[in-house]
C-alpha cells in the first residue's frame, strides 16, 4: 500500500504518457477531508472567481466531492448532490 497522494499527480502522469502530443496541465486545488456541504462549494466558487480574474481559464474541471460527506453523514445525499450540481453549474457559468 502506497502512501496517500493527490489523484491529480496520477492524472498528470497518465496524460503525459497517453497523449504526449498535448500539453496537459493538471492543477490540484482540492483539500483533503473537505466536505461539499461545509466549505468545498464556497471555496470552489471563490477559487473560480480568483482564477478567472487572473486570466486562468480551464478546458476541463474534474470535481471529486461527496465521498467525505457521505462517510461523515454531513447531510442527506440529495443535498450533497445538489451542492455538487451547483459547483458544476458555476464552472460552466464561469467559462
Amino acid at each position: 500500500f502506497k502512501s496517500w497522494h493527490p489523484y491529480a499527480d496520477h492524472l498528470q502522469n497518465l496524460a503525459a504518457k497517453d497523449v504526449p502530443q498535448l500539453k496537459v496541465v493538471v492543477k490540484q486545488l482540492g483539500k483533503s477531508g473537505e466536505v461539499v456541504l461545509d466549505r468545498m462549494k464556497n471555496r470552489f466558487v471563490t477559487t473560480l472567481a480568483e482564477e478567472r480574474s487572473a486570466g486562468v481559464l480551464y478546458d476541463w474541471i474534474v470535481i471529486f466531492g461527496g465521498i467525505n460527506d457521505l462517510g461523515l453523514n454531513t447531510g442527506p445525499p440529495d443535498q450533497i448532490f445538489q451542492g455538487i450540481q451547483e459547483m458544476h453549474d458555476k464552472a460552466h457559468e464561469t467559462g
